[in-house]
């Protein structure tokens, strides 16, 4: 005697689950993608610096001007434009691995109240394993130094900034 639900519900389980499961799958992938192109969309290509500048024009001055205009900004624009500067390079493919763990760690610290207080005993302390690791560890010399934490100008910004001027 055969069970009714057999003769009347001629789905097959088996079948079923894996037709589940592979819908699972696919929304879940379909929201990872999702989440991670909302998440490198939040970096703004380029954005007002002043009255009178975008950042793409600030890094485009030499270097010592970028310096001067830089220190005549509010604390909230100096926090912008260097988490900008950070947040490309930890996009890019420059850096291992191990680098940008330490550069997202400097980020931590680039908040305006950081430009309002200067510098504090905890941030000089995290700079001095910073760059003891930095050294040891990855090789890095003053120009990679200079290149991902001493300019609001990606590293990338900066050797096309020099390629052009050893052209000119």
């Amino acid at each position: 005697m055969a069970c009714w639900v057999e003769n009347t519900v001629p789905v097959d389980v088996i079948s079923m689950n894996k037709t589940m499961f592979a819908m699972m799958l696919i929304y879940a992938s379909l929201f990872c993608l999702t989440s991670c192109a909302i998440s490198r969309t939040s970096v703004e290509e380029d954005f007002k610096v002043n009255d009178t500048l975008t950042r793409s024009q600030l890094v485009n001055f030499p270097v010592n001007e970028q310096v001067s205009l830089f220190v005549e900004l509010p604390p909230e624009m100096k926090c912008k434009l260097y988490r900008y500067k950070i947040e490309q390079e930890l996009s890019g493919r420059d850096l291992s691995y191990g680098e940008k763990c330490w550069l997202k760690r400097l980020l931590n610290f680039v908040t305006p109240e950081f430009y309002e207080d200067n510098r504090t005993d905890r941030f000089e302390s995290f700079k001095k394993r910073f760059s003891k690791t930095m050294i040891e560890e990855y090789g890095w010399t003053d120009r990679e130094f200079f290149l991902y934490t001493e300019t609001i100008m990606t590293s990338k910004e900066y050797n096309l900034s020099i390629q052009n001027n050893l052209i000119l």
